[in-house]
């Protein structure tokens, strides 16, 4: 595996076929670091913003229009989910079944859906990756590994 870095980043991504298209914008925002990513696809947009604080604290700060502030780990699970009374109790009780640790949860809501990110502290396997997703009320689930 290659592992991309600052010095590397754009040639790495012009290997892949990622178009790169950089603008600075010197408005100051609440947060004068922050980074926006726009990947798209034919079907669709998909956004990720995020800061880094002291040039060692990195955090996230939004998913797809879901707002965060959180730090990410080598671990995390990611649902898109109904807004609806139960969910975070399910989820719960699904991972402390499987003996997956929950270190933090994040939860955002836009209109009728919610979005909620976790890190937690090992690995999640595909069985369980696969009864997470198949919650009722899940939408999306994924398993994001750094």
């Amino acid at each position: 595996k290659e592992r991309v870095n600052y010095v590397n980043a754009l040639l790495t991504a012009e290997a892949r076929g990622v178009d790169v298209i950089e603008s600075i914008n010197k408005t100051a925002d609440k947060h004068q670091n922050l980074i926006k990513l726009n990947i798209c696809s034919a079907e669709k947009i998909f956004t990720v913003s995020g800061t880094v604080f002291d040039k060692t604290e990195i955090r996230i700060l939004e998913i797809d229009g879901y707002k965060f502030d959180l730090t990410p780990t080598p671990f995390m699970l990611v649902a898109k989910n109904e807004d609806k009374p139960g969910m975070i109790g399910q989820i719960g009780t699904l991972l402390g079944a499987s003996k997956v640790n929950i270190a933090t949860m994040h939860v955002s809501r836009a209109e009728d859906s919610a979005m909620m990110f976790m890190t937690v502290d090992s690995n999640v396997n595909k069985a369980t990756l696969d009864l997470f997703s198949g919650l009722e009320g899940i939408i999306k689930a994924a398993l994001v590994r750094l």
